[in-house]
Protein backbone atom coordinates (compact mmCIF):
# COMPACT_ATOMS: atom_id res chain seq x y z
CA UNK A 1 0.00 0.00 0.00
CA UNK A 2 1.08 3.23 -0.39
CA UNK A 3 0.56 6.57 1.55
CA UNK A 4 -1.92 7.83 -1.41
CA UNK A 5 -4.18 4.94 -0.84
CA UNK A 6 -4.53 6.70 2.82
CA UNK A 7 -7.68 8.36 3.60
CA UNK A 8 -7.41 11.86 4.22
CA UNK A 9 -3.81 12.11 3.47
CA UNK A 10 -2.56 14.46 1.24
CA UNK A 11 1.11 13.39 -0.85
CA UNK A 12 2.86 16.16 -2.86
CA UNK A 13 5.72 15.48 -5.12
CA UNK A 14 9.42 16.39 -4.46
CA UNK A 15 9.63 18.25 -7.15
CA UNK A 16 6.02 20.50 -6.67
CA UNK A 17 7.53 21.28 -3.16
CA UNK A 18 11.30 22.10 -4.93
CA UNK A 19 9.94 24.14 -8.51
CA UNK A 20 6.25 25.35 -7.10
CA UNK A 21 5.75 26.19 -3.46
CA UNK A 22 2.96 28.63 -4.47
CA UNK A 23 1.00 25.64 -6.20
CA UNK A 24 1.94 23.23 -3.03
CA UNK A 25 1.17 25.75 -0.48
CA UNK A 26 -2.83 26.27 -2.01
CA UNK A 27 -2.87 22.38 -2.33
CA UNK A 28 -2.61 22.03 1.16
CA UNK A 29 -4.64 25.01 2.14
CA UNK A 30 -7.18 23.07 -0.42
CA UNK A 31 -6.61 20.10 1.76
CA UNK A 32 -7.79 21.40 5.10
CA UNK A 33 -10.27 23.60 3.83
CA UNK A 34 -8.77 26.75 4.48
CA UNK A 35 -9.12 30.13 2.06
CA UNK A 36 -5.88 31.51 1.09
CA UNK A 37 -5.15 34.85 -0.54
CA UNK A 38 -2.77 35.22 -2.61
CA UNK A 39 -0.79 37.30 -0.51
CA UNK A 40 -1.02 34.73 1.92
CA UNK A 41 0.46 31.99 -0.21
CA UNK A 42 3.35 34.39 -1.69
CA UNK A 43 4.38 34.83 2.43
CA UNK A 44 4.70 31.29 3.21
CA UNK A 45 6.44 30.29 -0.34
CA UNK A 46 9.00 32.83 0.27
CA UNK A 47 9.29 31.66 3.95
CA UNK A 48 9.66 27.97 2.53
CA UNK A 49 11.86 28.72 -0.52
CA UNK A 50 15.04 26.66 -0.63
CA UNK A 51 17.17 30.10 0.00
CA UNK A 52 15.34 30.49 2.97
CA UNK A 53 15.65 26.75 4.35
CA UNK A 54 19.59 26.69 3.44
CA UNK A 55 19.83 29.53 5.78
CA UNK A 56 18.37 27.21 8.83
CA UNK A 57 20.49 24.59 8.44
CA UNK A 58 23.47 25.10 11.30
CA UNK A 59 26.59 26.11 10.33
CA UNK A 60 29.39 23.33 10.24
CA UNK A 61 30.88 24.20 13.76
CA UNK A 62 33.60 23.19 15.96
CA UNK A 63 30.92 23.91 18.97
CA UNK A 64 28.45 21.56 16.55
CA UNK A 65 30.87 18.55 16.39
CA UNK A 66 31.72 18.68 20.24
CA UNK A 67 28.14 18.64 21.51
CA UNK A 68 27.29 15.62 19.03
CA UNK A 69 24.40 17.63 17.12
CA UNK A 70 25.15 17.94 13.81
CA UNK A 71 21.16 18.82 13.22
CA UNK A 72 18.64 21.72 13.99
CA UNK A 73 16.11 20.40 17.12
CA UNK A 74 13.13 22.27 15.28
CA UNK A 75 13.53 21.33 11.67
CA UNK A 76 15.81 18.50 11.84
CA UNK A 77 18.02 20.34 9.13
CA UNK A 78 21.23 18.54 8.96
CA UNK A 79 24.28 19.69 7.57
CA UNK A 80 24.55 18.70 4.63
CA UNK A 81 20.20 18.57 4.12
CA UNK A 82 19.91 20.59 0.99
CA UNK A 83 22.89 19.33 -1.60
CA UNK A 84 25.01 21.63 -3.26
CA UNK A 85 23.17 21.44 -6.37
CA UNK A 86 20.42 22.18 -4.84
CA UNK A 87 18.76 19.14 -5.16
CA UNK A 88 18.57 19.52 -9.39
CA UNK A 89 16.14 17.20 -11.63
CA UNK A 90 18.04 13.91 -11.55
CA UNK A 91 21.17 14.71 -9.88
CA UNK A 92 20.38 11.23 -7.71
CA UNK A 93 21.19 9.06 -10.78
CA UNK A 94 24.96 10.24 -10.06
CA UNK A 95 25.19 9.00 -6.86
CA UNK A 96 25.09 5.18 -7.00
CA UNK A 97 27.07 2.87 -8.06
CA UNK A 98 26.29 0.63 -11.12
CA UNK A 99 25.79 -2.16 -8.88
CA UNK A 100 23.14 0.14 -6.59
CA UNK A 101 21.50 1.31 -10.24
CA UNK A 102 20.90 -2.10 -11.32
CA UNK A 103 19.36 -3.08 -7.69
CA UNK A 104 17.80 0.03 -8.26
CA UNK A 105 16.29 -0.32 -11.68
CA UNK A 106 15.05 -4.13 -11.15
CA UNK A 107 13.20 -2.11 -7.93
CA UNK A 108 11.78 1.02 -8.77
CA UNK A 109 11.52 2.09 -12.88
CA UNK A 110 8.24 0.74 -13.07
CA UNK A 111 7.10 3.06 -10.02
CA UNK A 112 9.39 6.01 -11.54
CA UNK A 113 7.63 5.62 -15.20
CA UNK A 114 4.34 5.16 -13.93
CA UNK A 115 5.34 8.50 -11.48
CA UNK A 116 6.39 10.84 -14.53
CA UNK A 117 9.93 10.80 -13.80
CA UNK A 118 10.90 8.41 -16.79
CA UNK A 119 13.46 10.56 -17.91
CA UNK A 120 15.44 10.42 -15.15
CA UNK A 121 14.82 6.67 -15.02
CA UNK A 122 16.41 6.44 -18.82
CA UNK A 123 19.55 8.39 -17.79
CA UNK A 124 19.87 6.58 -15.20
CA UNK A 125 19.62 2.81 -15.96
Amino acid sequence: SSFAEIPGVLVQSYDLLFHDMPTATRQVAAHLGIEITNAKVSMIARALSISTQRKRIPSKSLALWFSKRSFDSKTLFHQDHISSTDGRDGDWATQFTEEEIIKLHARYSGWLTAKGYLSACRAAF
